[in-house]
Parts: structure tokens; sequence; C-alpha cells
């Protein structure tokens, strides 16, 4: 519902504050760019580390038993774990989890380096036993990365899989190998020392009962064994084949056997069984109280398809309304309690903005969402304006940037009191709550809007206004307004072929579907003779401001000026385009806008907590301080501000009869 802006421009030496988001083309090619990279330099490095140790006449020279892979297998096996782990780190990143969960990343760069060191240890120094120690080093640090990833990305954990199976079958390679090793050795050790005591044994046999009767008796017990071992190989044979006695089958005879035992358990300890048994049960079963657990898919119950438009009619919002300035002013006159003007000068406003129906993309999003309207809520009740938040979209053919049209149109109808819609997008905050909006000013005009004459109608400049923030006046001219800029919103082919046709008329745009400000700006310098009268391209203070160029500098403005100045030394509005906080990914780093978000809101925040003698710790901080003491008289406190009670925030009085 955001309409948005790329990056902030700079007119006559001051920052201005009209940008739309980047292009899914755009997006894409950044996130492939960061794919190419974070693929190739653990790939470079690891083929880099091959060609300079990885010598094929030294793992020759290697004493190895045969079940070791060729030279050739390792390098590919440890050029494709270098791959797919650089492949799940990505996706980690691009998730969010190297800032989500801060082990992450130097899981990661731990087990690049343990990768990477196997080669000199084992083909250049040989030291085939620290060879086994790494290996079990980075099947630890594999596991743990797997661990990790799990928790931020399913597809990611996966990817860790053949890398862990790699480095398991080499450790239990380099494992075999030692073991061999010594197996042999023990081996050696032994025949010698049964030798000499067959050899004792013979000589003592010989000296108690002769030499020819130590020859019988050796021969009796040879021949003893192999009548021992026939019999056992047959029962073997019948117990496999046609089962014996009452345990039948082998599987029957370990069942059997398997069932003793843990009797026997249960006897020795009853309550340890019953725990592992309950522990067994719940594992099983999901605890159906656990919010955490819970799969949210399940409460989004398929609907089903959206009627479909039919393509041969024109799009419209509704029928059309040629009348409405008379309906309006009969309307007004027949509910004198509610006027469209609180008094002189001060129009009755409503404050609209909205979100998604579902929730947040991401698990801090629907937070973010929590703080804006909050910090709306707080503007509205200072300047007496009614405030209406939208979750529902009214028309499915206008889903993105489009959604608000069908919703504005839809409230001017129904509420003839409100003079001034203001519209508001989700991501932008209000951050001077002392400036109130020069109402005077726009009583020959409609619809305002942040931008300037020059960059439209001269240059025209896709970003040369803005629709994140606009006040538009309830009348005819409105909704005829409405009805000239809707007809590029319908999503699919006319969104695309409007896409075109603004990429092609206004400066700088890159190529993208119809967006509801480009539209604007071709409406404006196609037909201005018709709308430009009307309309008033605001740049006196900041209706829109860009997060970028403003959220650093609060500390210098809290130092120099104060609020009610609502330009760029203290911004009536600061909007985060780009950063997308209900959505999966954005155009800039997640850490990097929940941040500056987060000192956006105490920014204007620590303006109302003035009020009661409170503000944030810092600007970053969550908790707040007491910047007063409390008194006995507390109606004699100073509001510094002017905000507790202004005299533009107006309370309707009852007239006396």
């Amino acid at each position: 519902m955001a309409s948005q802006a790329l990056h902030p421009l700079y007119k006559n030496n001051s920052p201005t504050t009209s940008h739309k988001p980047e292009t899914k083309m755009i997006s894409a090619k950044r996130a492939f760019r960061s794919l190419a990279f974070s693929i190739s330099v653990p790939l470079s490095i690891t083929l880099a580390i091959i060609c300079i140790f990885g010598s094929g006449k030294n793992y020759r020279a290697l004493p190895k038993p045969f079940w070791f892979p060729p030279l050739w297998f390792v390098h590919l096996a440890t050029l494709s774990s270098s791959f797919f782990m650089s492949l799940a780190a990505w996706l980690v990143w691009a998730d969010g989890g190297f800032h989500a969960r801060s082990d992450s990343l130097p899981l990661y760069v731990a087990q690049v380096s343990l990768s990477v060191l196997w080669d000199p240890l084992v083909l250049v120094t040989g030291a085939a036993w620290l060879g086994l120690v790494f290996c079990v080093a980075h099947f630890g640090t594999l596991v743990a990365c797997y661990k990790s990833f799990e928790k931020v990305n399913p597809f990611a954990k996966d990817l860790v899989k053949p890398c862990l199976a790699w480095m398991g079958s080499l450790e239990r390679s380099l494992n075999l190998n030692h073991s061999f090793k010594i197996l042999k050795l023990q081996s050696f050790v032994l025949e010698f020392l049964l030798n000499e005591s067959t050899r004792c044994r013979v000589k003592m046999l010989e000296r108690c009962v002769g030499t020819l009767r130590a020859r019988q008796i050796q021969r009796a017990i040879r021949h003893g064994k192999i009548t021992l071992l026939c019999l056992f190989m047959t029962v073997i044979v019948l117990r496999g084949t046609i089962g014996a006695g009452k345990f039948g089958t082998p599987e029957q005879d370990i069942d059997d056997i398997r069932q003793h035992f843990y009797a026997h358990r249960k006897r020795v300890e009853p309550h340890r069984v019953l725990e592992e048994v309950q522990t067994t049960d719940a594992a099983k079963t999901e605890d159906p109280n656990n919010y955490e657990k819970f799969d949210m898919n399940k409460l989004f119950v398929d609907e089903g398809e959206d009627e479909k438009r039919d393509p041969n009619k024109q799009y419209s919002l509704g029928p059309k309304i040629s009348d409405w300035d008379e309906q309006r002013s009969e309307w007004l006159k027949r509910n004198p309690t509610l006027p469209n003007f609180l008094r002189p000068n001060k129009p009755r406003v409503l404050l609209v903005t909205g979100s998604s129906p579902k929730p947040c993309e991401n698990p801090v999003g629907d937070h973010y969402l929590l703080k804006s309207i909050k910090n709306k809520i707080d503007y509205c009740r200072i300047h007496g304006i009614e405030i209406f938040y939208n979750m529902a979209l009214l028309d499915a053919e206008m889903a993105g940037f489009w959604a608000k049209l069908p919703l504005i149109r839809k409230l001017l109808l129904s509420h003839p009191e409100v003079e001034f819609l203001w519209w508001m997008d989700s991501d932008a905050m209000f951050t001077d709550m002392a400036f109130e909006v020069p109402w005077e000013r726009y009583k020959d005009h409609n619809l305002v809007m942040h931008g300037w004459k020059e960059m439209v109608y001269d240059e025209k400049n896709w970003i040369g206004l803005n629709t994140g923030s606009f006040l538009l006046r309830n009348c005819q001219w409105a909704l005829d307004l409405l009805d000239a800029w809707a007809p590029m919103g319908p999503k699919g082919k006319i969104r695309d072929d409007a896409g075109k046709i603004l990429t092609r008329e206004l400066k700088g745009r890159p190529v993208f579907e119809a967006d509801d400000q480009s539209a604007m700006v071709y409406l404006l310098i196609t037909q201005r003779d018709k709308w430009g009268e009307k309309v008033y391209l605001e740049s006196a203070y900041y209706l829109h401001g860009y997060w970028g160029i403003l959220v650093d500098r609060y500390e210098e403005m809290i130092e120099n000026y104060h609020p009610g100045l609502g330009d760029h030394r203290w911004p009536l509005v600061t909007h985060f385009v780009g950063c997308k906080p209900c959505g999966k990914f954005g155009d800039y780093p997640v850490e990097r806008c929940l941040k500056q978000m987060d000192r956006a809101f105490n920014f204007g925040d620590n303006q109302v907590l003035n009020m009661y003698g409170f503000e944030h710790r810092t600007l970053a901080s969550k908790k707040v301080k007491r910047i007063r003491n409390e008194t006995s008289t507390p109606l004699e406190v100073k509001d510094e501000l002017g905000i507790r009670h202004p005299a533009f925030k107006v309370v309707k009085v009852a007239a006396s009869s």
C-alpha cells in the first residue's frame, strides 16, 4: 500500500525527500550480486589452497589403505562443500539470520577457516593425526552451523547435510586408517604372545606325560574344537530356516531377549521409565497452548479465487458521481452537529493508514507496525484529527501500491463531514508532534503533496512528488481525480503495459509495473490544465521526509532546534521507504532499518512523554527516565512544547440555549 522512493535528491542545496521503491529488477540484480560474491569468495579461497598445497605427488606418497578416496574426488568434494555452505550462509544472511542469531556468522567463518587448513596439514606437512583432529573440529562446526541455520532457513539447513556427510566420511577414513595400523600392531603382539604361551604349554605337557602322549592329547583337542564349531554352525542354520524350540526364529529370540531386558529395567527403575514414556508422548503431540509452535497457516483458509473482472470493460472505482458537491452540501445542512470545519481555518481531518490483513512475513514486522500506528494516534490526539486504520483489501484488482485508491474513495463518500483526508503509508512516522499543518495555505487547493513544480512539469521526473503522505479535499474534483488516476492500477497486463508507458515518458524511471506515484506525475504533466491549478506541491516543510538523510541528524536537531518547525531542521514526517518492515526482504540491511525506525519512534515519542515528565534514555533505548520531579501542584507545571492543550486542538462546546 505504500508509495515509496528510490534515492534522496538534493534541490537548491537542501535535501529533498521524494523517493520511490526500487524495482523488482534492481532488487533482483542486487540479490544476484550479493549471491555471486558470497559464493565466489569461499570458492576462490578453496581453489587457491588446492592449487598451492593439493599436490597429487604428496598424496600418493602418504601411507593409506585401499578405501581412501582418490585425490580428485577429495578436491571435488571440498569445492562442492564450499559451494553448499556459502549458498546456505547467503540464505541465512538474506533472511536476517546473521542479525537475529549472533552465532551464525562466527560459526560460518570458523567452518571456512578449518576447511582451508586440511590440505596444508595433510598434504604438505604429512601430519595425518593433526588432520584428523581438524576434521573432528570441522565436523563439530558444521553440526553447530546446521543447528543455527535450521532456526533461520530450513533450506539452508538442508544444504549443510551433504557437507556433514562428506566431512564425516573423511573423518571416518582417517580414523579407520589409524585404527587399522593399531590393529595390525595389536595382532602382531597377540600372535607373538599366543605362540610363546603354546610353546611353553607343550613343553610342560611333554615333561609330564611324555612326547607321544602329549601329541595325542593335542590332536584330540584340535578334533574337539572342529566338532564344536560344526555343532554351532548346524544350530545356526537350523534356527535360521525352520526355527528351534519355543523361541522360533532369531528375530523372535531377539525380541524376547529385549523384552526381558526392558522388563528387568522397569522393575529396577520404574520412575525413570515412566518419565521416558511421558517425554516421548509429549514429543509426539504438540502443545495446543504453545503460540510459538503453532502453525499460523492453519488460520488462513483458502477461500477460493477472487472474482474475475471482465477484461473488455474499462476499470472503474465505482458508479460515476457527478453532483457530489451538491449532495455533500445538502447533507452538511441537515447535520449541523457534524460540521466540516471545527473552527475557522481548522478543517475536520481524517488520517487514513493501514496494513495487510495477514501477519507480517517476519517475526518483528507486526511490532513495528504497532509502533507506527501508536505514533500516528499520538499526533492525531494532539491535533484533534480522527484516524482510520484499514486491514481489508477492498478490491483485489488494485493490490499493492494502488490499494489506497478504492479505500480513499469509499471513505470520502461515507464521511461527508470530513473536509480533508490525509493518507499516510504504514512505514511513515510523525517526528514533529508540535507542527500544525498550515491549512489556511490550502484554501484554494484540493490536493497537497510533497514535491516541486519544476521537477514535475519541467523535468518530468518520476520522483518529482511523493504519494506516501498527501492531503485530499472531500469534493467532486477529488472523485474525478480518483477516476482518472485509477485506470492504470488493475494488476496484470493493464498495469504492466502502463508501466512501459510511464518508463518511456518519465525521466529516470526504471522498467517495472505502473505505480501510483508515477501515474500521478504522468497525469499532471499530460493534463495540467485540468488538474494542475488545484494541486499544491509542498516543499516548505516535510510532508514526506526520506529517513536516510534525517535519522542520523536527530541529535543535531535536538541540540540546535526545537519541535514545531516541520522542515529539515525538525521534520514533520520521516518515511522509511525501501525498508519494508512487514516483508521478508527489503532494499536496505535489516539491522540498519530496524535501528533507525526505533530512533525515529523514540524521537517522536520523547515529545509525547515530555508532557508527563519522562523521555527515553537514548534514542536507541526502549527504557525511559524521569526528567522532572513530581510536585503537589501538577497544574502549574509548564508545558514546554505547548502540545498538552494546544490552541489548534479544538474541543467542541455546545451552544447555550
